[in-house]
């Protein structure tokens, strides 16, 4: 496919890809670019024989000369897989086979859709400050869907799927989004603690585990319109292969996830640090796990998640020092200072496998 100018001088071929994402964080309809003399479309059988089964090629489209995958997008689209007990009020034990209700997913949507429009996200992200420009970004539409079954063996597990479209993401933008508005569903702060986040204030807001992101589509709706109908360009769109992308998603990616889920429970630990959060602003006062569940509604959460837990999870305590979510060594630290979170969370992830 790449001849051996190309092989040897590739700037010359100007290869971009669309977006980034994290180390676990999986995509469908990632888009490169690049060019090379040959027609990429003949050679993608031959690709494919040579890739993984979990990484494919879809399709190749011919494009404009100086197009960039990266630069001429204008949106893109994520979504999120999660448990349907992640938004199970507080007061029910939270377990994992918890059937989320039509009631609950409308209140969940209605949380969702307070990201919308452009606000500054400068709390849901890290190391900007709310002065910073780029702290500002557009968010299209976020929503949930309904719930559906997935199982691994003999498990089986109710999930949603949360589908964020945005003209661009930061750093940890998206599973913050998803940590507070877990949060608020669940009553540890009000709605009204979405909107504050948007001001300059600096506060405290959890972060979702990465298991379930998942990048979805990029968009070019600009060029589409200019070049899509010229008579010499496709539009970007996939329409003829998106049977094979969902199929793909289906066979891949959602059972990878419900499994790690189902065998690791990093949503369900991670839940049980929300109380340790004060979704106020930030101080390097030390928050220690006795006081932060003073309140009988932080109570309550520990209760029903730590009782479910002695039920499903009765490893003795030498395997727990093997745990390695963020949230379990949060727990497992007596303190921790709310400035260090994040980063805190971010370091743990890296280092350790859970094993719960």
């Amino acid at each position: 496919m790449i001849n051996e100018n190309e092989f040897n001088t590739p700037n010359l071929m100007r290869f971009q890809r669309a977006a980034r994402t994290d180390k676990g964080v999986s995509a469908v309809k990632q888009i490169i670019s690049f060019s090379i003399a040959n027609d990429v479309a003949e050679y993608l059988p031959k690709v494919n024989q040579l890739l993984p089964p979990h990484i494919r090629m879809f399709s190749a489209k011919k494009a404009t000369k100086y197009f960039d995958s990266k630069n001429f997008c204008d949106a893109r689209t994520y979504s999120y897989l999660l448990p349907s007990f992640a938004i199970c009020p507080v007061d029910q034990v939270t377990q994992e086979d918890f059937t989320v209700s039509k009631e609950t997913i409308s209140e969940f949507n209605t949380i969702l859709k307070m990201f919308t429009g452009t606000h500054n996200f400068h709390n849901f992200t890290a190391g900007k400050k709310p002065t910073d420009a780029s702290a500002k970004r557009f968010i299209i539409s976020f929503e949930c869907s309904e719930p559906f079954l997935m199982s691994d063996g003999d498990k089986k597990i109710e999930v949603l799927v949360a589908r964020v479209k945005g003209q661009s993401f930061m750093l940890h933008q998206i599973r913050k989004m998803i940590g507070l508005a877990i949060a608020v569903m669940r009553g540890f702060v009000s709605p009204a603690a979405i909107t504050r986040a948007f001001g300059n204030e600096r506060l405290d807001v959890p972060i979702a585990p990465g298991l379930g992101l998942l990048l979805e589509e990029v968009h070019y709706e600009r060029y589409n319109k200019k070049y899509g109908g010229d008579g010499h360009h496709e539009a970007l769109l996939w329409d003829d292969v998106n049977d094979t992308i969902n199929s793909f998603k289906n066979e891949h990616i959602y059972p990878r996830i419900v499994k790690t889920e189902l065998e690791e429970k990093s949503m369900f630990n991670w839940l049980a640090t929300l109380p340790i959060h004060t979704f106020d602003v930030r101080t390097h006062q030390i928050i220690n796990k006795s006081d932060a569940i003073d309140k009988p509604l932080v109570r309550a959460h520990f209760n029903a998640t730590q009782k479910t837990n002695v039920k499903e999870n009765p490893a003795p305590e030498a395997e727990e020092e093997e745990a390695t979510s963020s949230e379990n060594v949060a727990e497992k630290r007596q303190s921790l200072e709310i400035e260090d979170v994040d980063k805190a969370e971010d370091k743990a992830e890296k280092r350790i496998k859970l094993d719960v």
